[in-house]
């Protein structure tokens, strides 16, 4: 069995909300589309994030640069959007170099 982690770190970028590192059992990914939808999920959901109506947008840190998010709650509005828990509908992350 393979465990995969998501580490939240404080960011060290003033313009981001979180930093996060992907661990996997194999390697220390720079950054991945799936693990920042998660991440920011969590963010969101725990509260560590606030939501905004009607759509939420901040930045991650990951090691291979910055992530922009943009989360909107309840149904998604077009088929661009992807479900995430049941409650927040994250628009695929953007990344782009520090």
């Amino acid at each position: 069995m393979f465990t995969h982690y998501d580490l939240i770190v404080p960011p060290w970028d003033p313009r981001t909300a979180a930093g996060f590192i992907v661990m996997e059992p194999t390697d220390y990914p720079a950054m991945s589309g799936s693990n920042s939808i998660r991440v920011a999920t969590v963010l969101l959901e725990t509260g560590m994030v606030e939501m905004r109506e009607p759509v939420t947008r901040f930045a991650l840190e990951t090691p291979g640069g910055l992530v922009e998010i943009t989360a909107a709650p309840g149904s998604p509005a077009s088929g661009s959007r992807q479900p995430v828990g049941g409650k927040i509908f994250v628009v695929s992350p953007k990344t782009s170099r520090v």
